[in-house]
């Protein structure tokens, strides 16, 4: 079995792989976060994006950052200038 490689949030201006995941890891059962490595398949741990409320700049000019909504994150474009 091949290990899966680390996913990317698309830029939402032009589609493009932008926002590579941070890390791997879970919520324990009271809510708080297992980190676990890179490298790490286990079966209770998933891609993991941080919102760190940097922007990334991307090659079409937009500036984009990481959102986390409920345990979901997204790419989103935001005003500032990276």
């Amino acid at each position: 079995m091949k290990a899966k490689e680390r996913p990317f949030l698309h830029c939402p201006e032009c589609d493009a792989p932008l926002i590579a995941a941070d890390g791997r890891g879970r919520l324990d059962g009271a809510g708080n976060e297992i980190r676990h490595g890179l490298d790490c398949r286990c079966r209770w741990c998933d891609w993991w994006w941080w919102d760190t409320g940097e922007s990334v700049p991307c090659a079409c000019g937009a500036a984009v950052r990481v959102f986390v909504d409920e345990g979901h994150a997204y790419a989103s474009a935001c005003e500032e200038k990276p």
